[in-house]
Formats: C-alpha cells, sequence, structure tokens
C-alpha cells in the first residue's frame, strides 16, 4: 500500500501542518469504520509551556500534556481539571550518564552514584506524588515491566 493509499485506513487525515504552530487532521467520512465521531482534531505547539499552561486554563485546550508535576498538582488542586497518569509504561524521568571519557564511563561510578542517591525521596518532592521509582524504563505494572 502508497503513502497515498493508506488514508482510506484512518478515520482522520492531516489536513494542515505549520512548522512550530502545530498540525490539523479533518475526518474522513470514507473511513471503512464508519464515521468518526469528531469532526478532527488540532495540536498546537508551544515553544514555552508557560503559555500553553495559560491557554489551557483560558478554555482555549482541551487536553495539556505537562512535563512539570508540579503544574499538574496545582491544576488538580483547583478541582477544574482531570489528571491523568500514564499507565502505559512509555513516559519516564530519568538521570543519564554520560560516555567515555566520563568518569561514569566506569560502571563502579555510576553504581556508587545510584547507591547515593535517595530515589523514593527524589521521586516524592519532584514528582508531587506523580512519580514511581523504578530501574526500568516503564512503570511498575505496565506490560513493558519485568517482573522482579
Amino acid at each position: 500500500m502508497g503513502r497515498k493509499e493508506s488514508y482510506r485506513y484512518r478515520p482522520i487525515s492531516a489536513s494542515s501542518w505549520t512548522k512550530t504552530v502545530g498540525i490539523t487532521w479533518k475526518r474522513f467520512d470514507g473511513y471503512w469504520g464508519g464515521k468518526p465521531y469528531l469532526d478532527g482534531v488540532q495540536m498546537k505547539e508551544y515553544a514555552d509551556l508557560t503559555v500553553a499552561l495559560l491557554d489551557f486554563k483560558a478554555g482555549n485546550l482541551s487536553m495539556l500534556r505537562t512535563q512539570n508535576p508540579s503544574d499538574a498538582k496545582a491544576l488538580q488542586a483547583t478541582g477544574l481539571y482531570n489528571i491523568v497518569t500514564p499507565v502505559d509504561g512509555t513516559s519516564y524521568g530519568l538521570i543519564g550518564f554520560a560516555k567515555d571519557p566520563s568518569p561514569f564511563a566506569k560502571v563502579e561510578m555510576r553504581q556508587a552514584v545510584a547507591y547515593a542517591i535517595d530515589a523514593k525521596s527524589m521521586s516524592d518532592s519532584l514528582g508531587v506524588g506523580y512519580w514511581q521509582v523504578t530501574n526500568q524504563w516503564a512503570y511498575p505494572g505496565s506490560p513493558y515491566t519485568t517482573p522482579a
């Protein structure tokens, strides 16, 4: 199937895209699964997350994905918004180490730092209750986690 034919298999199709502005998808009434429920979807891009948050609070967005747990906590405290945390195990925050010639090229150094960090306290304070500590890329309980 070529790229031009693939639109027939999607309920919505991209109708416009402007770099650094966003993308708009329109409903495709010829979709094989029946007429889609939405007329379309618009995703906006924001260079500044504060502007995105203000736009969301002003009612100009239906959904906002925030990287800052403190923003989510503040929104939740108002009682006006539903906060959904990832359940599929694909979102994460991590501390990464540079490779050679860094001192972290040695596994013993990485182990020492990992041992010295209080991951639970860091998760609780920075993640304000939304983050979970894990030694894997996925959240505990997700289908992508290897059981301990």
